[in-house]
């Protein structure tokens, strides 16, 4: 795939007395950029972006202020803007992540859209909203189809809703779903607070 990849670590914020957040964000930048030559957004909230961090970034998207609204709902605000960002940039494809993770390899490249099936069940109405990729014109309308309903149990919900909305079958059914295992997704704090491993492993 030769054209510019872009990337968004996303699902990210530091509060006071959380400066341990910054290595966990620097390490993630720099494994993927190890791995690929992405055009690597950073998209936040909280505390100040050390200007070390800053420095690795082809772009920052961070508000001072946090939108508590965002947190455990996906954090849209900040994944649309980074999706945003790599438009306007000529990203044709996009890869998501979370900003304390990274991937063991970069297979995930060779597929058209994929989505993790770690974190997220179809069948139960989720489509999983922390590692994702694909088009970014495709993935941007999928985040910003429709208002988000912050009624619903999580972002989760939400992507399932704008994925039926704005998908006809024959998009759904392109969709790839691969394990954390076979993807390389490894995260240095999950939902459960430990790490690091594979997500969504015990």
């Amino acid at each position: 795939m030769s054209d510019k990849i872009g990337l968004v670590l996303s699902h990210v914020f530091v509060r006071k007395n959380e400066e341990h957040k910054w290595a966990w964000i620097e390490h993630s930048i720099d494994r993927h950029r190890n791995l690929h030559d992405f055009f690597i957004i950073l998209s936040g909230h909280g505390e100040p972006v050390p200007k070390h961090i800053i420095d690795k970034l082809d772009g920052l998207y961070w508000l001072q202020d946090i939108k508590e609204e965002d947190i455990g709902q996906g954090h849209p605000h900040f994944c649309i803007r980074g999706y945003e960002i790599c438009l306007k940039n000529n990203c044709k494809f996009t890869l998501k992540n979370r900003a304390f993770d990274w991937l063991e390899h970069d297979n995930i490249l060779n597929h058209d859209l994929v989505f993790c099936s770690s974190h997220g069940d179809v069948s139960k109405g989720e489509l999983q909203d922390l590692l994702m990729f694909g088009e970014t014109k495709s993935l941007l309308e999928l985040w910003s189809c429709l208002d988000w309903d912050y009624s619903l149990i999580d972002g989760r919900a939400n992507l399932f809703k704008n994925m039926k909305h704005i998908w006809d079958e024959d998009q759904i059914n392109k969709i790839q779903f691969f394990d954390s295992e076979r993807i390389g997704w490894k995260t240095m704090n999950d939902f459960r607070g430990s790490g690091p491993k594979y997500w969504g492993t015990a």
